[in-house]
């Protein structure tokens, strides 16, 4: 045990280990590696801030920053191309807005048949007892679909001072209201909209009445 000058013992408090996080390295442009990217990304960023919350540290001072994290070969070619400036003088907002614009875009501006779309991949796992955590999980996945099919821009939930919210907002109910599981459910919600509009245009209030209903 340590002692300080007087003799007596010193109370020490062990110090939480951190794991070393590593971020995550962008080598390509195409919209699936984006996707994963952006997702990894963000799951790095929250292991930071979580580490710097018990240690103190700042968090500007120990992340990574996404400069860094992209390979330099596609940093040089975005800097030229892409951001049209030399690459000295790229920063992580130019390149998390460029990021940001990608993953928004439909690949290719190719429109999918997204009711079939949906209907294909968006589905409601009933095998999950817990209400709650269903409901959640079918926001969840419905967001996975925006982001990987590049769909953010038209049913991504953004900004409510963005022009267009209110029609993604309406859009993406009509495609959550659509694709409720089990029919009775999606009968009662559909019964339910003619009283409250609500659920029709915003999805939170969607969310919470399929929380409330579900159980029935």
């Amino acid at each position: 045990m340590a002692t300080d000058a007087d003799g007596d013992v010193e109370m020490t408090v062990p110090q939480p280990v951190f794991e070393v996080v590593q971020p995550p390295s962008l080598g390509a442009w195409d919209q699936a590696s984006l996707v994963s990217w952006v997702r990894q990304r963000r799951q790095y960023e929250a292991k930071i801030r979580n580490r710097c919350a018990v240690t103190g540290e700042q968090y500007e001072h120990i992340v990574t920053s996404i400069r860094n994290s992209i390979e330099p070969r596609i940093l040089d070619h975005l800097a030229r191309f892409v951001l049209k400036k030399p690459s000295s003088a790229v920063n992580d907002e130019d390149l998390g807005l460029a990021i940001t614009r990608r993953c928004s875009s439909l690949q290719n501006s190719h429109i999918p048949d997204m009711d079939q779309l949906f209907q294909d991949q968006l589905r409601m796992d009933l095998s999950i007892e817990d209400t709650e955590a269903h409901i959640l999980n079918y926001f969840v996945l419905f967001d996975k679909i925006v982001e990987d099919h590049g769909l953010a821009g038209i049913l991504g939930s953004g900004r409510e001072d963005e022009a267009n919210y209110a029609e993604r907002m309406k859009l993406r109910c009509k495609i959550l209201m659509k694709n409720i599981a089990p029919e009775m459910l999606k009968l009662e919600m559909e019964r339910l909209a003619i009283a409250k509009p609500a659920i029709k245009k915003d999805d939170i209030a969607l969310y919470e009445a399929l929380v409330e209903r579900a159980p029935l």
